[in-house]
Parts: structure tokens; sequence; C-alpha cells
């Protein structure tokens, strides 16, 4: 009887929701969390909101080095140009 769900390709046995999350499943499954978590959200969404802010920061950092790093690295020639080579012409 219990084992008689519907299984995904995550594996997943879906059986208590009819084989699928809809509109109403999701709606019931957020007022639950809402119940059990609502006085810890404002704290849990201001943690959540530094946490993108670092991480942004983050990222941003990175580029900026990465582009400093590009600006310092010496310019390399493509194979065969010898427009810019510092041998003197043969001949």
């Amino acid at each position: 009887m219990f084992g008689a769900g519907i299984v995904t390709a995550t594996g997943v046995d879906l059986a208590f929701f009819g084989g699928g999350l809809g509109t109403p499943e999701i709606i019931v499954i957020l007022v639950v969390l809402l119940l059990l978590f609502g006085s810890r959200l404002p704290s849990v969404m201001r943690s959540l909101g530094r946490s993108a802010t670092e991480f942004k920061k983050g990222m941003h950092e990175i580029t900026d080095d990465n582009f400093q790093d590009e600006a310092k690295a010496p310019t390399t020639h493509a194979p065969g140009d010898d427009s810019h080579s510092e041998e003197p012409p043969a001949g």
C-alpha cells in the first residue's frame, strides 16, 4: 500500500501529493512553513539579504582583480606575426 507511489526521475515518491505538486500543495507547504518559522522570518530574510550582498561584493572584487591582472599582463602577439619581433630582419 505504501510502496505504490509514483517514482519520478529524481527517485522521490510523490504518492502523498497525488503524483505532483500543484498550486494548492505549494500554498499549503508555504502556510505551514510560515506558521513554523513566522517569528524568525524577518531575521532569516535579513541574513539572506546580507549574504546575497556579500556574495555580490565578492563576485565584483573577483572580476575587478581579473581585469587588473589582464591589464598588467604583457601583451602577446599571434603566431606568425613578425611585425613586432625584436630580432632584426635577416639579410
